[in-house]
């Protein structure tokens, strides 16, 4: 009779082996998709924040065009008015 209670209990031993690892498994699957979740997400903010720096260089380089021609504007106008003095026999 001990011989079968034995088995009986390791049968039970093995069933409840089975179902903790059953457990974990399902632990470890929901894991590695929150997991794949969260890498998608981070993901997604690299990309966002990829394209806004794009478009802040090309803003940037389109205000630098901006200025520099807004300088060279500023640069004419004041040697024309130079020369417009010089001209006119008097520098202002």
């Amino acid at each position: 009779m001990t011989e079968i209670n034995d088995k009986i209990k390791e049968v039970i031993d093995s069933n409840k082996n089975k179902n903790k690892i059953e457990k974990d498994y399902k632990t470890l699957l929901k894991e590695n998709e929150d997991l794949k979740e969260e890498k998608r997400v981070l993901y997604v903010s690299i990309r966002n924040l990829q394209d806004m720096e794009e478009a802040h260089k090309k803003v940037n380089g389109v205000l630098q065009r901006q200025i520099s021609e807004l300088q060279l504007k500023i640069k004419r106008m004041e040697e024309d008015r130079l020369n417009a003095g010089r001209m006119g026999g008097h520098d202002e």
